[in-house]
């Protein structure tokens, strides 16, 4: 089965700037890496400046979320089933932004967690975000790990960690093959 990939709003690449990203988005049109798209992505996509964002955040794999009241969209979440076993939305949100009371999220970090549960939801392989101050700095990636089974990696971590892992040569354009 091919490593599927959560996709965070600040990786969707839509100028094709993101050298890494550049790679991840070449094996993925090489049918090796499946990209997801929380419902947060898309609502975050359609506010990005750049209008071919929406456009490539439509071309990943929907990844629903759960139900979370006061979060979620009606007819845009599941409830219940065999994603009872993922964390829940303060779980998450305690490790993300410690110290912040429940119910208090601004928007923009509220959609950092449905993100990640979206993700956990799908049983998806890696996050892919360059958010390291929200998901990575702090022992934020480790605790994401340990507590959740959550694997969260920059693209310039992404693509080595493939590369090595399922034998994918890197192309020579890319930061790791020049």
């Amino acid at each position: 089965m091919k490593p599927r990939l959560s996709i965070d709003t600040n990786v969707i690449n839509a100028r094709g700037g993101l050298p890494w990203v550049n790679v991840l988005e070449r094996w993925r049109e090489e049918g090796k890496v499946e990209f997801l798209a929380s419902t947060r992505l898309r609502i975050e996509a359609a506010k990005h400046p750049l209008p071919n964002a929406l456009e490539k955040a439509r071309g990943f794999r929907d990844s629903s979320e759960p139900l979370v009241w006061g979060q979620s969209f009606w007819g845009e979440a599941y409830w219940g089933s065999v994603y009872d076993q993922q964390p829940e939305f303060f779980e998450v949100a305690s490790v993300l932004f410690p110290g912040v009371p429940h119910g208090t999220l601004p928007e923009g970090d509220a959609n950092d967690v449905m993100h990640l549960l979206s993700h956990a939801g799908a049983r998806a392989d890696i996050f892919v975000t360059d958010g390291k101050k929200d998901f990575i700095s702090g022992g934020k990636r480790e605790l994401l790990r340990k507590r959740f089974g959550i694997v969260v990696m920059t693209a310039e971590e992404a693509v080595p960690h493939l590369s090595s892992t399922y034998g994918w040569p890197v192309p020579p354009n890319s930061p790791a093959g020049s």
